[in-house]
């Protein structure tokens, strides 16, 4: 039996672990779950829409870019792509943390709200966040006119890499992955 010298040794290791198909960003995080506050700024930034619970419904591919307005709440400027007519189209929508947090600027769940109308569509509320700036995810339990659904959205445009992490966070939620529809990674408005 040959032995192998330290440095062919710390070669294969570091080639085995740079060869891992689980980065740390990759890996489920308990603490991620349900987290009772948040840090409003790692919402920030371009996400991308991977799946949901509502089936045919949300079929289109859409991103969205948050940002904080100065009075906290936070702008979602959303692009959909249909790539049937391969029309692009895009809205804004105002995610206000929720009056009765007693802490709004790090709430974790809002009130969605179209921004012409001041009318309440319903609420998000975040219920698992990888904050990670490349490979974060979130998982958002929505509540809109009624209808239930959940949303994950992601960092990534195809995040294929990640399923088994996002799986896994679904299944500790008690939330069955096979229930959750995978979008087009098509996103024909992206400038």
């Amino acid at each position: 039996m040959t032995m192998l010298k330290p440095s062919h040794l710390f070669l294969f290791l570091f080639f085995c672990i740079n060869n891992t198909s689980f980065g740390f960003s990759k890996i489920y995080k308990r603490n991620n779950e349900n987290p009772t506050s948040l840090d409003h700024n790692k919402l920030t930034g371009r996400w991308y829409l991977y799946m949901d619970t509502r089936g045919e419904k949300g079929k289109g591919n859409t991103y969205g870019d948050i940002e904080i307005r100065s009075n906290g709440d936070l702008l979602d400027t959303l692009y959909e792509y249909n790539p049937d007519n391969e029309e692009c189209k895009s809205y804004d929508i105002i995610l206000r943390p929720l009056s009765s947090d007693p802490s709004p600027e790090s709430a974790v769940e809002f009130e969605i709200i179209v921004p012409s109308t001041t009318f309440v569509l319903g609420t998000q509320k975040i219920v698992y966040l990888n904050d990670d700036p490349a490979d974060g995810f979130v998982i958002i339990h929505q509540n809109t006119m009624g209808e239930e659904a959940y949303l994950v959205a992601t960092r990534t445009k195809n995040p294929s890499d990640q399923l088994t992490t996002i799986e896994t966070a679904l299944l500790k939620l008690n939330l069955d992955p096979k229930k959750f529809t995978k979008k087009p990674t098509n996103f024909g408005c992206e400038t």
